[in-house]
């Protein structure tokens, strides 16, 4: 048995470094409560693992908010688009305009649906990114 301090031989049942004069029986209680190196490096793991589930599961997600918003502000800018072409029969009316300019606002706020997709999904894949990149 050597020393854990300065590594110097230790005679059998020796508890103190007679070099140092470092206590043993300290170190064997510090020892088994302490991780071994190969525990400490299964946790590692592990944690880095799941980091890069966690990273994934996020850009995943980052994919499908932006999918969600640009299919829904393409169904929006649609809606916008049949309203602005609604034409009543006796010409011009104040319905006729008011569909125009509210087929005209539906487009707009397609462009904020998007923007704000993009904003999220965005967020969201740099969280991932970030957990990916601090592994430790």
């Amino acid at each position: 048995m050597f020393c854990r301090k300065c590594g110097n031989e230790l005679k059998e049942g020796e508890k103190i470094c007679s070099k140092c004069g470092f206590d043993m029986s300290v170190a064997f209680a510090s020892k088994s409560s302490a991780s071994t190196p190969e525990t400490q490096s299964s946790q590692t793991k592990s944690k880095n693992t799941f980091n890069v589930i966690i990273a994934v599961v996020l850009l995943i997600i980052a994919f499908v908010v932006v999918k969600m918003s640009f299919e829904g502000a393409d169904m929006i800018e649609r809606a916008g688009s049949s309203m602005m072409r609604i034409e009543s029969v006796s010409g011009n009316s104040i319905d006729e305009a008011y569909f125009q300019d509210y087929g005209r606002f539906l487009e707009g706020l397609a462009i904020v649906v998007k923007a704000i997709g993009i904003t999220c999904g965005v967020v969201v894949a740099y969280i991932g990114i970030k957990m990916e990149n601090n592994k430790g």
